[in-house]
């Protein structure tokens, strides 16, 4: 009689694990892979899990919540002086502009206060062209 009780008790707990297997939502996120530019700072570039820019190569991570996509790298990135800077500082979050399709991401400016925002180049959807740059200031 014990034994019927353990195969039922061992049943059960796979038929959960399958369930739970089953029913889990995996996160997927949007390619946000290509060359990101700004007028006034030059270009990062966001290749699978890591970050290209000012001549640093940062790994991040993406990730989402309510304010929507954003990659966190290992250490620091933003922008002084009109440069692109990496520093063992604090990760900020590097926000982007849509969730489904990304078109810019925005890093701390560290001089001007707000954050710099890198457009996409449009030359990862096959054409040559880029779009406007432009500064954003959180007042």
């Amino acid at each position: 009689m014990r034994q019927k009780g353990a195969v039922w008790i061992v049943a059960g707990a796979v038929v959960l694990a399958v369930v739970l297997f089953l029913t889990r939502q995996e996160t997927s996120y949007p390619n946000v892979s290509g060359r990101y530019s700004t007028y006034c700072c030059g270009t990062l570039e966001i290749e699978s899990s890591r970050i290209v820019a000012g001549g640093n190569e940062v790994p991040f991570e993406l990730g989402k919540d309510k304010l929507g996509l954003f990659a966190l790298p290992k250490t620091f990135l933003g922008v002084e002086h009109g440069h692109i800077v990496s520093t063992s500082g604090h990760p900020d979050f590097l926000r982007f502009d849509d969730e489904q399709r990304p078109s810019s991401i925005s890093l701390p400016n560290l001089t001007e206060g707000g954050s710099t925002k890198f457009e996409l180049e449009l030359s990862r959807r096959g054409q040559s062209l880029s779009l406007t740059n432009s500064n954003i200031r959180d007042d």
